[in-house]
Formats: C-alpha cells, structure tokens, sequence
C-alpha cells in the first residue's frame, strides 16, 4: 500500500516545478496562527506574513512546519515619487522582516486615488515625474543592498492601482537598476496590460519570486471598457479568481518557469473572492498541482 501523503498533496518529483516551495498569500484569511492547520493540511509550505508580532509567528510557523515566505513592503508615494514617510515605513519593515524570519521582502508602491482609476488602461495616464522616478529607483537600489545585506531575497511587485503597473513603466524602473530582481503577480500584470509568460522569458534571470493569481474576464472586460470606475471598483466585482477559471495561461506560466530554471517560490493568490477562502485556496491548489504533474 502506498504511505499516505501529508497534507493534502504528494509532491510528485517529475513533475515540472516540483522542488519549488508552494506558498499562499491569504487574502480572506484571518492571516493569524488559528488558521495555520488549514494551510499546512492544504499543501502549503509557506505564507506570507503580515502584521502581529514576529516571535508569535516565529512560534507558530514552527509549530505547523510552515515557513515564512515573504513580508509585503508597500512604499508611500504619489507622482513625485517616495513620500516623506518613505524611508520611516522601509525601516520598520524591514526590520520586522528580518525579526520574522521571512525569505523575500516584497516591495510595491502603494496605490492612490489617481492610479486606481486608470487601472487597466494605464498606458499614457498620470505617471510619475522625472524626478519621481529617479527617488523612487535609488530608494529600491537602496533597499536592495540593505535587504541582502540582511540575508533577504528582494525583489519588486509591480501592482495594479499603483504607480507602477504597466509593461512599460515596469521596464522604465528595472532600466534605472541592474541589480533589482522582479516579483512578477501574474494577476496584476494582466490588469496592467502584460502577458506574464512573456515577461517571465525576458526577465528570466532577473525573476525572483512569483505570484500566481488569475483573473475573471469579464470583470476585467468592464474595467477597461470603463464600466468600472477603477480597481477599487474591479476588486469589489471580484476580479480575481481561483487559479484555471479565468484569463491566465497557467499552463504556459509553468512551462515557461520551468524552461527558465526558476528556482523560488509560487505564492498562490486570490485578492478577491465569492467562494469560502479554504474552498478558494484549495481549488487554486489543486489545479496548480494538476498544470504541474507530468501527464501519464
């Protein structure tokens, strides 16, 4: 008789991937230690980690043989750039991540009024300025150096709704940085225009940690006809959806990972749901195991 596997899923090693860590972000989840069972009994090794105090996950990722995936870094900006309490935020942070035990630092610029209602057709809208491009660069160049020097892994997230969305506005950062490593949302890349296994080819040695997130067309069809006044709207519709059921070409996604040797996480993520969050998150992690095994 086979052993039984642990958790929900038996990694299969000829399967593509199949010595990548599957982590989630928990959105919909109450993101404490009462829900760590669940996750590890869901096949999950690892989750993101936001908000309460780092001995207290320290403890109890431990007691559940999780890990600490990522720490999320949003940074203040608006047009000109990283705000005045910029560099406070970072440090903080950065320093919970580093207390946390965490792996990567995740950092994003956080959204605004301004970038969100031109979500999904961004190109040629409010941007930043010259300047604000160049605070903002030498404060994630800066951050990267920090960060490793700490022994994190540090990439950047582009994100819907914010002043970093676009394939252009993410080429224009990652040409100001040869150093600066891309966390790639599929999610959030397909809102802001982008075709995720595209740019994983062509950031192939620069892609350190990946997001997996589908999207609903249909709600994405009325953000940018306009339907939507913007993404606070689009997430309220419930854009995102469990992995297989909307636009992402998973499939492709994976072989293109694997083509590329990607060795990092795959951070399982839905931002907005109708379904319970355990059925959300085992449904995603059920079909991203079925797109992985290697087909008898």
């Amino acid at each position: 008789m086979d052993t039984p596997p642990t958790g929900s899923f038996r990694r299969d090693p000829n399967a593509a991937l199949a010595a990548n860590p599957v982590g989630i972000v928990p959105f919909g989840w109450d993101r404490i230690p009462s829900d760590l069972p669940e996750l590890a009994r869901l096949g999950f090794e690892g989750i993101q980690v936001d908000g309460g105090e780092a001995a207290m996950w320290v403890e109890a990722l431990t007691d559940h043989s999780l890990r600490a995936a990522e720490v999320y870094l949003a940074i203040p900006c608006d047009a000109d750039g990283p705000t005045a309490e910029a560099h406070d935020v970072v440090e903080t942070r950065l320093a919970y991540a580093v207390d946390v035990g965490t792996e990567n630092l995740v950092l994003a610029v956080d959204g605004g009024p301004i970038r969100d209602a031109v979500t999904g057709h961004a190109t040629g809208g409010p941007s930043f300025t010259d300047d604000g491009w160049e605070r903002l660069g030498g404060l994630v160049e800066e951050m990267h150096t920090v960060g490793t020097d700490a022994g994190l892994v540090v990439s950047f997230h582009p994100h819907a709704g914010t002043w970093v969305e676009t394939p252009a506005e993410i080429d224009r950062l990652f040409s100001m940085s040869s150093r600066l490593d891309l966390c790639l949302d599929t999610g959030h890349h397909l809102v802001g225009g982008g075709d995720p296994a595209t740019t994983i080819a062509e950031y192939g040695d620069r892609l350190r940690h990946v997001h997996l997130k589908d999207v609903d067309p249909r709600v994405l069809g009325r953000l940018r006809d306009g339907n939507l006044s913007g993404f606070t709207e689009a997430t309220g519709a419930r854009i995102f959806c469990p992995l297989g059921s909307g636009v992402l070409d998973l499939p492709g996604v994976v072989a293109t990972l694997e083509r590329i040797g990607y060795q990092g996480w795959l951070m399982v993520e839905q931002d907005t749901m109708w379904e319970p969050t355990v059925e959300s998150a085992a449904i995603s992690r059920r079909i991203l195991e079925w797109v992985c095994s290697p087909r008898r």
